[in-house]
């Protein structure tokens, strides 16, 4: 109903004012229970605490392109999208989910700016999951491979891979599980902590490899990734 959506919107923006305050600077929305005015709302409010090359409306969000257009934010599309449509159609920043080195190929030769290659490892968020995991030197060598293309790690990535994989030249990692969680008591504390573990290890790896000849510089980041199921509630 009107007003679950509503108090979800809420409840969803408290969580990523509370990961901003925690020194996370990307985010990616993936809400489907909202609608388009929800989600151009929510998408405005955020850029106030994140930067417009931070923010990122996945295509399942509902108006999600248009949304995008009109704040100048990015789109990422699913591994089932049609990519090259998508990218001559949408004339702005444009990323995709991809699950194997020859889908981040096709995605670095279409022209995308980034890429989310999974899964790592288990991912957190889906206990389920059977597929094989890629593992790190997979990540790192399609990275390396497609230098103009950041990739993202994304699927049970710790702090402690986090700064492995962006100390071998991967371009930042995506979190879910490890930061988006629920609690019957709504508290915060938890998720804000384990951010902080995340932009903790992630800035000292920057500065250990600040100068290095394999450093990415600005593109080892911290991207967390929201979603209905696994929702950051915050508190007031």
């Amino acid at each position: 109903s009107p007003g679950v959506g509503r108090g979800h919107a809420a409840s969803l923006d408290r969580g990523a004012r509370a990961l901003a305050g925690a020194g996370v600077r990307r985010l990616l929305l993936r809400e489907p229970s909202l609608d388009a005015e929800e989600v151009w709302r929510l998408a405005r409010g955020l850029l106030r605490v994140f930067p417009r090359d931070g923010l990122l409306l996945h295509e399942k969000c509902a108006g999600a392109r248009a949304v995008a257009a009109s704040l100048g934010v990015g789109l990422h599309l699913s591994g089932a999208a049609d990519w090259a449509a998508e990218r001559a159609r949408f004339g702005g920043r444009l990323g995709v989910s991809a699950h194997s080195a020859a889908e981040v190929a096709r995605a670095a030769e279409l022209g995308m700016q980034w890429a989310f290659l999974s899964p790592v490892f288990q991912p957190a968020s889906k206990p389920g999951d059977t597929r094989p995991h890629l593992g790190e030197r997979a990540v790192v060598a399609a990275q390396a491979a497609h230098p103009g293309l950041t990739l993202h790690a994304l699927g049970g990535v710790t702090p402690e891979a986090a700064v492995r994989l962006t100390r071998d030249g991967v371009g930042g990692v995506c979190v879910l599980g490890g930061v988006w969680t629920v609690r019957p008591d709504g508290s915060a504390e938890a998720d804000v902590r384990a951010a902080e573990r995340y932009v903790d290890a992630m800035r000292g790896a920057a500065a250990r490899l600040r100068g290095g000849a394999r450093s990415r510089g600005g593109h080892s980041i911290f991207l967390a990734d929201s979603c209905e199921s696994r929702l950051f509630v915050g508190g007031g």
